[in-house]
């Protein structure tokens, strides 16, 4: 039997060891994993909710619970949450859209101001519930219940309590609201159909 010369002998072996080498590299190599699942974006909460909420009060999609004599709708802001000031600064001096555009005028209280001044928000076109204090909310309320204005929140809850329009932050990290579309148009406030499909209850978390 013929030998192979040397230098091909060598190259073989060589082949050989590195093939070995591969095989116990990849054993030591950790087993593929899934990548990893991508988290919601994360949103500036108290700016996104007042964002939608000023988007809603001001659109033509939901009307005021106007008696015809208003020149400008009243939005009371209570409670001294991030969320308030926010509601509060993207609507002094703006005016609803087309075609009735009607200026709003801005009413702060705090909470610890919330019965003395009752007189001075109770009679707004729209309340913002901007507390953090439940039992302020749950006064609040009750002050305003079956009274013709819009009452609009951001807590859990806040429609089955006698809200109307409740803000909500989905699991997906995106501003949503739910809304009370019949004790509304009962009181008289014009919703189109878009505004209404695009509530949604709020999820359980």
């Amino acid at each position: 039997m013929s030998r192979l010369p040397c230098k091909t002998t060598a190259c073989l072996a060589l082949a050989a060891i590195c093939g070995v080498a591969s095989t116990l590299l990849h054993a030591q190599d950790p087993p593929e994993q899934d990548p990893p699942k991508q988290e919601p974006p994360k949103v500036d909460w108290d700016e996104a909710s007042a964002n939608l909420a000023f988007a809603l009060l001001a659109s033509n999609y939901l009307g005021m619970p106007l008696d015809g004599t208003q020149k400008e709708i009243t939005v009371a802001v209570i409670g001294d949450s991030r969320f308030g000031r926010a509601v509060a600064a993207l609507t002094t001096g703006k005016k609803t859209r087309k075609p009735q555009q009607l200026p709003f005028r801005v009413v702060t209280v705090g909470d610890k101001d919330l019965l003395e001044q009752k007189a001075k928000w109770s009679t707004c076109s729209v309340v913002v519930f901007a507390t953090d204090d439940p039992k302020a909310q749950t006064q609040a309320l009750a002050i305003m219940a079956g009274k013709r204005s819009l009452l609009l929140g951001r807590s859990p809850g806040f429609i089955a309590a006698g809200g109307h329009l409740n803000i909500w932050l989905s699991k997906d990290n995106k501003p949503r609201y739910e809304l009370d579309h019949k004790a509304l148009l009962k009181m008289g406030v014009k919703l189109s159909s878009t505004v209404i499909k695009s509530s949604r209850p709020e999820e359980a978390k």
